[in-house]
Formats: structure tokens, C-alpha cells, sequence
């Protein structure tokens, strides 16, 4: 009773972590205060208040590097596990359906000797240095995350969305 009850809890909560490694972990911004990008995966797709159509995320590995292995392209264990936690918030929104996983389309993809494909929610290419740019094929999934995530976050009030346009009041100035 009490993992039912948590249930939404939960959900928020990965929602908003993979939210924040879209955004905020790997945003990068051209502000004169920020010019020290020492050991720092910054990119400027990557906003850090939005998530957009397309995102650059470095994937971590057990050891060494996520998507090559002597020298031939081949999924690292770990980095399945981050993208099976983005495909499960991705599904989520998607009403739990049926789908092709980052994983198994990554694994398919490096099978034929190619380091790009497409999963059932993103178009994706995997570089050697470890990351992995994602384009969202689905725009209402990502709107749907984008308003989930900043209403977790505490950036939207608890009801946006919920009602409709002739509810709304007016204000006064």
C-alpha cells in the first residue's frame, strides 16, 4: 500500500531528475561570469529551464567509455540504465503503451555499424566521446514532460492546465 502510494511521488521525482540532466546538468551559457568550462559537458541546445526538441546528454559507463569497447561500437551496461530510466519517464507520458527502447535500438543500430537510429520516442546519435544527441519525435510527449517537470519543480502553480480557458479569472490591475 505504502509503494501505491508513492506511486506519483516517485514518478515526480525521476520525471524531474531527468528533466534536470536535460537541462540544468549540461546547459551551457555564453554570460561573461561563466567563461571557466574546465571539466565541464556544456552544450547550447541544452536549456536550463527547458527541455527542447533536441538535447545533448554525455552518458556515463562502468568503466571507460559508454558506447565503445576496443575500438567497435558497443553498449556499456550502465549507460543501458540511464537511457531504460528516460524511456520509462518517456513512456509514462505516452500512456504505458508498447515501445521500442533507446537500448534496444542503440544495440540494434551498432549491430550494422552505425552509430544512429531511431527508438519509438527519439532519433538519437552516439558519439565516441560518450555522448548522445537526442531529438524528440513526439512534441506533445515533450510538452507533457516540460509541464510535469517545472510543476514537480514548483515553477507552475498546482492546477495549470487543469482548467479550461473560459474558467480562467480576470485580472485586475
Amino acid at each position: 500500500i505504502n509503494l501505491i502510494g508513492g506511486y506519483e511521488q516517485t514518478l515526480t521525482e525521476a520525471v524531474i531528475d531527468i528533466f534536470d540532466m536535460f537541462t540544468v546538468r549540461h546547459a551551457w551559457n555564453d554570460t561573461p561570469y561563466e567563461k571557466n568550462i574546465h571539466y565541464f559537458n556544456g552544450w547550447k541546445t541544452n536549456k536550463a529551464f527547458k527541455v527542447g526538441k533536441r538535447v545533448v546528454v554525455p552518458i556515463r559507463a562502468s568503466y571507460g567509455n559508454a558506447f565503445i569497447d576496443w575500438g567497435r561500437w558497443r553498449l556499456d551496461y550502465r549507460a543501458g540504465e540511464t537511457l531504460r530510466d528516460i524511456d520509462t519517464v518517456m513512456n509514462y507520458f505516452d500512456g504505458m503503451s508498447e515501445y521500442t527502447t533507446l537500448q534496444k535500438a542503440i544495440e540494434a543500430a551498432f549491430s550494422e555499424g552505425e552509430n544512429k537510429g531511431e527508438s519509438t520516442y527519439f532519433k538519437f546519435i552516439c558519439h565516441k566521446k560518450g555522448t548522445i544527441h537526442l531529438t524528440f519525435k513526439n512534441i506533445d510527449i515533450l510538452r507533457r514532460f516540460n509541464v510535469c517537470a517545472c510543476r514537480g519543480k514548483g515553477w507552475l502553480p498546482e492546477d495549470y492546465g487543469a482548467k479550461a480557458y473560459a474558467q480562467l479569472g480576470h485580472e485586475v490591475q
